[in-house]
């Protein structure tokens, strides 16, 4: 059987978000989306839509086991698209006519980048974008604290002076680049994910950049996914020694040292010190760039 041909496969993952998945894929295809196909992850949801409309170019992969969370519910998608690019977002977001073509054609001129939206910041009472608030990305601060443990994600960058870190509103990457740079692996479930492949693409010689289409994104203000203290400590532990090394790594281990979740993390790490000593070793053998430039 021949694979259809698409420009750009779309990954939704979604657990627990009610109709919020209607809304979201109402939104994307009223733009008429071209050359698009999406691949709608119903990640162990309880919540879900009884029904799913039959979209063109839509299909629908359930994961009937927790996994991971939503870092394996994007690779599982990734196994099965038929385009050469991916754009990941959650399913709480509004589309603007033309967005697909922007991703398209930039990820055809620079393919070794991660484009993001510019994103207008919605909320469930309000998910009109006319009028929203614009967000150009987030900057990270030397996250080394437990100040910056807990709230580096909020710091969103307002215009465009300032090198981004993707933001989940979207984030556009070549299929085969994104599964090069070891994508988000090995973090668990969630969390500094946005910084782990931002600095992972900068790190290789590539940029972060926002494209002037606008997405729109309503924040929640808890996970839908049952994150642990244990497992967001471990992830800064990644994200530290993969890009940063040992020394830095230990840093942030002092930093977080009265946390009740260090303990498991820690245990977490050295059970995956093998795979985790791999990706940063890939990741030096294609350094091109330091990222301290990205530090503030």
């Amino acid at each position: 059987m021949k694979k259809p041909k698409y420009k750009l496969s779309v990954i939704i993952s979604a657990r627990n978000e009610g109709q919020e998945v209607l809304n979201t894929l109402a939104s994307l295809y009223a733009t008429d989306p071209q050359g698009v196909e999406v691949i709608l992850v119903n990640d162990h949801s309880e919540d879900w839509p009884k029904e799913i409309p039959e979209y063109k170019g839509l299909r629908v992969l359930t994961l009937e086991l927790p996994y991971y969370g939503l870092y394996d519910a994007i690779y599982k998608a990734s196994e099965i698209m038929f385009s050469d690019k991916l754009f990941f977002c959650n399913a709480r977001c509004r589309f603007t006519p033309g967005w697909e073509q922007a991703f398209i054609k930039a990820l055809d001129a620079e393919p070794h980048n991660l484009f993001s939206p510019t994103c207008a910041v919605l909320s469930y009472d309000n998910d009109k974008i006319e009028g929203a608030e614009l967000r150009y990305g987030a900057k990270i601060d030397l996250f080394n604290d437990e100040r910056q443990f807990k709230y580096y994600q909020l710091r969103a960058i307002k215009n465009k002076t300032h090198k981004p870190v993707a933001w989940f509103g979207g984030m556009a990457m070549n299929r085969d680049w994104f599964l090069k740079l070891g994508g988000f692996y090995p973090l668990q479930t969630r969390g500094a994910m946005n910084a782990y492949i931002s600095f992972k693409v900068w790190k290789a010689g590539g940029e972060v950049k926002v494209l002037d289409t606008v997405i729109g994104n309503i924040f929640r203000e808890t996970t839908s996914y049952p994150v642990t203290e244990a497992e967001q400590i471990y992830n800064y532990m990644v994200l530290a020694y993969v890009l940063r090394g040992t020394a830095f790594m230990e840093e942030i281990v002092r930093g977080l040292k009265d946390k009740r979740g260090i303990g498991l993390a820690k245990h977490a790490f050295l059970h995956k010190m093998v795979e985790i000593k791999f990706e940063r070793e890939k990741l030096i053998k294609l350094k091109k760039r330091d990222i301290t430039d990205l530090l503030t």
